[in-house]
């Protein structure tokens, strides 16, 4: 495929298409990415702070491992 004429401006480089957001398109994904990786940390890390939990509200494993199963 070659390139056409018409593509290319008066200096002899081809354009490049604008942005039609202006750009925050990547704001969007790094935002969704930042999300995922907070909420998706506590989450998935529940395991390492259980014991501590357990230990400080004194209360048997059901009763302690159910803020888990609410959270998720």
């Amino acid at each position: 495929m070659a390139i056409n004429n018409n593509d290319r401006s008066t200096s002899g480089t081809v354009q490049r298409p604008a942005c039609p957001d202006g750009g925050w398109g990547w704001m969007v994904v790094f935002g969704s990415f930042m999300i995922h990786v907070i909420a998706d940390g506590i989450i998935y890390s529940f395991g390492l702070f259980y014991y501590e939990f357990a230990k400080h509200f004194d209360e048997s494993k059901t009763a302690t491992s159910m803020d888990r199963l609410l959270a998720h």
